[in-house]
């Protein structure tokens, strides 16, 4: 070691780049993210004790094998939102805040009860309106497609104490999908 430290001193020394000395590595691509409302659910009343509604749409892309969705971080706000419109929070399709994967070969880009729910590591909680859902197993759960895009949903079921004129506005923040690959927008 120490050897290999002299040699690449007197090389900079005569002005040699070290950057020849080593061979560049593979270049990682980060996955395309690309999020958006769901347009049946802006500004549409949900009733109380409702049924799954997707309210956001998490399209991501990869151009490299074997990478996965990991986590995605939603703010929940609104005129007189509280945690408590949403049902109890859960690992799988009873939560008041889920994420499914579409499902092939039906109604593709749409919400529909082919689509399946991705189990979460643990009950996540919230902290002020955020809530991070984490995948349980994403080497299986939410492998990305390499070179076509991989749909998820933010589904919501709002409970028996959300009342009429309750407001819920969920976003994505910056760097609020993070994928293997990293984190998704910026901005």
């Amino acid at each position: 070691a120490s050897v290999f430290l002299t040699i690449t001193t007197l090389l900079w020394s005569v002005g040699v780049p070290l950057g020849i000395l080593f061979a560049p590595g593979e270049a990682q691509a980060a996955a395309a993210i690309v999020i958006s409302s769901i347009k049946d659910f802006q500004g549409a009343p949900i009733p109380a004790s409702s049924a799954a509604t997707a309210v956001i749409k998490v399209s991501a892309t990869t151009s490299l094998a074997g990478k996965a969705l990991g986590a995605v971080t939603v703010n929940f706000s609104g005129t007189e939102f509280a945690t408590t419109d949403l049902e109890a929070i859960a690992i799988g399709n009873t939560s008041g805040v889920a994420l499914y994967k579409d499902a092939p070969g039906t109604i593709t880009g749409s919400f529909d009860s082919s689509d399946t729910v991705v189990t979460l590591a643990s009950i996540p909680a919230f902290s002020g309106g955020t809530i991070t859902l984490t995948p349980l197993d994403p080497a299986t759960n939410t492998v990305l497609a390499n070179g076509s895009a991989t749909i998820f949903y933010v589904v919501i079921k709002t409970s028996s104490t959300a009342v009429n004129g309750d407001q819920i506005i969920p976003t994505i923040p910056a760097d609020g999908v993070v994928t293997t690959d990293g984190n998704g927008p910026t901005a």
